[in-house]
């Protein structure tokens, strides 16, 4: 059996066992953290955290942040992102409402992208539209349930649904078009203590990606001899755009996180302008599969945790 089907088969079983735990009778917590120890391969302590993948749960199932509502709202966040930087790094907007229909989409043209405002990974891709695709794309899109109360991220709950349509952007210097996904890590911004990662993903087909890890110098990060990157997934080295451009995403991806300990901004850049992805407070839902392991522990050590007051009782 080769490398490919056990991971394969490993994808598998960590989907099944994810489905079967979350329908046992037990607390949020316990499932939570059997999962957490299916997925990360080691058993968490979110009341005292010390590794990424903790605190990102100690947020989710102890901390009441307000901001995350807002923020997590792909509709919402346009106007903090207007407000915060300006509205020339909005990707341009066909629609936004309560409401989606095949009819509706069709009008709007062709290289589109439907999204949930709520939702993880709902997005649909329309290069070329017609009636037989519109109505698959909402279908499909409608089909998705409530992803924060399957995930325990309480602030997608509290966001009231809705959809948006935005205009696709194309990247003429990646051989599919699409653009690279650049997801800044940016931790304790505006207490002098600032550090930033960056994550580069590149998408090579709808179920194959490539993603690494770089520093703020933009050198891909090591840990001894091993390069940082997602398990199972391939890396690579020669994806930053100029110096100029990158400092620019970098100043972005700064000025969005002022005031919070974590999160995670995702920007695009095509043909030499950045665009505004989503910000992200709970990557992966909390069980970021990262290698080497030890990576998790160290960028734990950067988060450094701002408002223990904003605890309460885990749901």
């Amino acid at each position: 059996m080769g490398p490919g089907t056990m991971r394969k088969l490993a994808r598998t079983f960590r989907k099944a066992a994810k489905s079967a735990i979350r329908t046992l009778p037990l607390s949020t917590l316990l499932k939570e953290k059997i999962l957490f120890a299916i997925q990360m391969g080691y058993w968490p302590d979110f009341t005292n955290p010390n590794s990424f993948c903790e605190k990102l749960h100690r947020r989710k199932l102890y901390e009441r942040d307000w901001r995350l509502v807002e923020l997590s709202d792909k509709i919402k966040v346009r106007e903090f992102v207007s407000a915060t930087i300006g509205t020339d790094y909005l990707i341009p907007l066909r629609y936004a409402g309560t409401d989606l229909s095949p009819e509706l989409l069709l009008k709007l043209g062709d290289q589109l992208v439907v999204k949930k405002n709520n939702d993880c990974g709902s997005a649909e891709v329309i290069s070329e539209n017609s009636p037989e695709i519109a109505k698959a794309a909402c279908e499909r899109i409608a089909a998705k349930h409530s992803y924060g109360e399957k995930t325990n991220e309480w602030w997608y709950e509290m966001i009231p649904p809705g959809y948006l349509v935005e205009e696709r952007l194309i990247d003429p210097g990646q051989a599919n078009g699409t653009p690279l996904d650049y997801k800044f890590f940016v931790f304790n911004y505006g207490n002098g203590k600032s550090s930033v990662i960056t994550e580069v993903v590149r998408r090579v087909s709808e179920r194959r990606q490539e993603c690494s890890f770089f520093n703020e110098e933009m050198h891909p990060l090591f840990v001894g001899d091993q390069p940082v990157r997602y398990r199972g997934c391939p890396g690579f080295s020669d994806v930053f755009p100029e110096q100029e451009l990158f400092e620019e995403m970098k100043s972005v991806a700064l000025s969005l996180s002022r005031g919070f300990d974590f999160v995670r901004v995702d920007l695009y850049a095509v043909e030499d302008r950045v665009y505004f992805g989503e910000m992200t407070f709970n990557p992966a839902e909390g069980r970021f599969r990262i290698a080497p392991a030890e990576f998790d522990f160290e960028l734990g050590e950067k988060w450094l945790h701002s408002s223990p007051e904003q605890h309460s009782a885990a749901a």
